[in-house]
């Protein structure tokens, strides 16, 4: 029986992903290399740079997070 995923597949996974080219951050400005991450809800579609995610997107989803729990539990 052979194993859903062995080191050499992941390897191989790792050496044939398609590297993605140059992008620019739609709230720095700055240009990143990579995948980048998500910018949603603050921008739809794209992807911000790893500082901008850190420092800005990760805290506006715990806040809307916090907001959408506080106004779901008063009654």
């Amino acid at each position: 029986m052979k194993k859903v995923f062995d080191v050499a597949d992941v390897r191989e996974l790792a050496t044939t992903k398609k590297e993605v080219g140059t992008k620019t951050c739609p709230i720095c400005g700055k240009k990143f290399k990579g995948y980048g991450n998500d910018c949603a809800p603050l921008y739809f579609p794209g992807q911000c740079c790893d500082k901008c995610n850190i420092d800005v997107i990760v805290p506006f989803r715990l806040f809307l997070d916090d907001k959408i729990y506080h106004r779901n539990s008063k009654h």
